[in-house]
This record gives structure tokens, sequence and C-alpha cells, in this order.
């Protein structure tokens, strides 16, 4: 091997030098930036994929909580700003996150959080389904249906009790006073204060649900019972006009009984607040079921990002110590070549040197220029040998 170095042209061993020295260097620039790409490719990761997506998940978390304040600010108050609210939550959070989140699904690596956001998605569309719903039918008479109940059925029932057991009175008060007919007056007026303390004590449970208003109205319909009873059986007591009265009195009466104990037992019940019943069986366990797998994702994330930022660091670390290797290797090569060429060139060269001063200074008895290689300089120190 040394031979054939030896043996080449000057020229050919110094670009061969140049040549070997510059391999060393494409080499180091090579092996650096494949690994800068490595640390790069991790540190783009991060940046673009890994950050987003957790803060993309934190949006939606905070979307859909934003959706459901302005969703129960609408039901409680009635007002139109919660139901624009709303809708910004979704225009502006919940689904510009979501798409962001579809789009970062292309380069996920953890096949979990793919399943998640497939979840997600089913989950999301169920979430602004059940909010459209409770929104349209909180504000409605449907929404409450014992009240329902109490405005459309029972109390048109109860405007005609009140308002025949009155006209049946003020007949009465005209008529001439008797130890019967003042008996009669006090059956009537205690009908008329039942009813109307009893219709007072069932608006009163159905805003409140205070066991103690349906107590009340319980009391005051079996006195209403009582002296219902003991006007029909003195009827006959009345004038045409009267029974006429009191006979839709009767009616409306048979209609309107059965109607407290079912409004009762609707606001007893889970069922009698429409839209509450849907806000904490339907959207509020569908938001959790989502929040879930959020959490789920941005906990992924997260050990995904701990994992990128350790290789990152492992990769920063081997580079460094790479680099100071090739340093030492290039510096070491170069130092080994620069020798070996130098020396190639300059010995022969030193004794080409001597044995031409010797011809200048006129000394012809040369006894020959010893040099092995076969380049240039071998070849000019056979000719002076010669001319010797």
């Amino acid at each position: 091997m040394l031979t054939f170095f030896r043996d080449l042209k000057v020229g050919v061993k110094i670009g061969l030098g140049f040549f070997l020295m510059g391999l060393i260097l494409c080499a180091s620039i090579s092996l650096t930036m494949i690994q800068t790409g490595k640390t790069a490719n991790l540190t783009t990761r991060v940046v673009d994929l890994r950050v987003p997506t957790a803060q993309a998940s934190l949006m939606m978390v905070n979307g859909m909580n934003h959706s459901l304040a302005a969703l129960r600010g609408w039901m409680i108050l009635g007002k139109e700003k919660f139901k624009t609210e709303r809708a910004a939550a979704w225009a502006e959070e919940i689904n510009p996150s979501l798409k962001t989140m579809e789009e970062f699904s292309i380069n996920w690596t953890d096949p979990a959080n793919l399943e998640r956001l497939k979840i997600i998605q089913e989950k999301l569309a169920d979430f602004q389904k059940y909010q459209t719903e409770i929104e349209t039918i909180s504000q409605t008479i449907d929404n409450l249906p014992a009240n329902k109940i109490l405005f459309e059925d029972a109390t048109p029932q109860a405007a005609i009790l009140v308002g025949n057991i009155t006209k049946i009175i003020n007949i009465e008060a005209k008529l001439a006073a008797t130890p019967q007919r003042k008996a009669l007056l006090g059956m009537m007026a205690d009908i008329r204060g039942t009813t109307a303390r009893g219709l007072a004590n069932i608006r009163a449970y159905l805003l409140s649900g205070d066991q103690k208003f349906k107590d009340r109205f319980d009391t005051m319909w079996t006195k209403n019972i009582k002296r219902f009873g003991d006007l029909t059986n003195n009827k006959a007591l009345m004038n045409a006009k009267q029974l006429a009265l009191f006979k839709e009195f009767t009616q409306a009466r048979t209609i309107f009984a059965p109607m407290p104990p079912e409004m009762f037992e609707i606001r007893g019940g889970e069922e009698w607040n429409v839209a509450n019943r849907w806000l904490g069986t339907k959207a509020a366990p569908t938001a959790f079921a989502i929040k879930e797998q959020l959490a789920g994702m941005i906990a992924s994330q997260k050990n995904l990002l701990a994992t990128d930022m350790e290789k990152t660091k492992t990769l920063g670390a081997f580079l460094t110590k790479m680099l100071w290797m090739l340093l030492a290797g290039g510096v070491t090569l170069c130092v080994v070549l620069g020798f070996f060429i130098t020396r190639s060139i300059t010995q022969p060269l030193a004794k080409v040197a001597i044995a031409t001063q010797d011809l200048t200074d006129g000394n012809l008895n040369q006894q020959g220029v010893e040099i092995d290689s076969r380049d240039e300089l071998g070849i000019l120190g056979k000719n002076i040998d010669r001319k010797s």
C-alpha cells in the first residue's frame, strides 16, 4: 500500500490528499445533517403535532363547558344572549378544535388516539342534538308537564268552580235569611274558600316542590269534599238559577278532581322538568364521556411529548459526542495524510536539491540520488544519476 502511494505522481498525491480531506469533511457534514434531521423531526413533531393536539383538546373542553353554561343560562333566564353564546361556543371553539384534531390525526402515532377521536366525533353529534332539544323545549309549556295541566286543563275548570260558586253566593245573599239558608250560605262560602286556597297551594307546590303545600291542599280538599256533599244534600233549597249554576259547578268539579293528584305525581317525579331531566340524563353524561376521551388524549399527548423530548435530548447528546469524535478523527486523519504526503514529496525533493546543488558547484562525481519512488521526483533522481 505504501509502495503504491509512493509511486503516485506528485499531483495525484496532492489531489488525493485534498480529496480524502474533502471526503472526511463530507462524511462529517452528512452524519451531522442526518442526526440534526432526526432531531428536527422530533422537534417538529413536538411543535406541530403534540402540543397543538393537546391545545385543541383543551379548547374543546372549554367550548363544551361554555356551551353547557350558556344552555343553563337559557334554561333559567330565557334570554336570547345565552342562545347566541351557545352557538358561538360551537362555531368558535368546539367545531374548530374538532377540525384541528381531524387534520392532525393523519400523523398521530398512537392508534388509541384515533379510536378516541372516532368516539368523540360520534358523541359530539349526540351532544349537539341533545343541547338543541333542551334549548327548544326549555322555555315552552311542554317543559313543565304539571304546569301544562294546570294552565291548559285545571285552570279553566277552576275558573268555573270559583265563578259559579260566587254567583250562587251572590244570589243567596239577596234571598230572605232563614236558619236553613244561613247554613246553606256557610256551605257555599266554605266550598269557595277551600277551592281558592286549594288552587293557591297547587300553584305553590308546582313552583317549589315543597311537601307542605301538598299537605295543605289535601286538608283543604278534604273539607271541600265534605262541604260539597253537604251542599249537594241541600240543593233542594236552591232556586232555579242557582241549580243551573250548581249543575255547571258539579260538572267542572268532576273534571277538575283527578287533576291535582296527577299534577302532584308529575311534580314529585323526575320528569317534572323535561329540560333539566334531559340535561342530567342526556347532555351531561354525553359531555362527560367526551371529556373522558379528551382526557385520555391529552394524557397520551403528554406521554408522547415526554418521550419525544427525551429522544431529542438523547439525540442532542449523541450529536455532540459524534461531533467531537468526528473532529478528533478528522484532525488525526488530516495530520497523518499531511505527514505522509509531505514526507513523500519533501524527502526526495531534498535529495534532488542537494544533488543539483553539487552539480551547480561543479562536483560531477555523484554517487547517484537514491529515490525509491516512480513519481516525477524518482525520475528526476535517476536522470541526475545518469548525468553524473
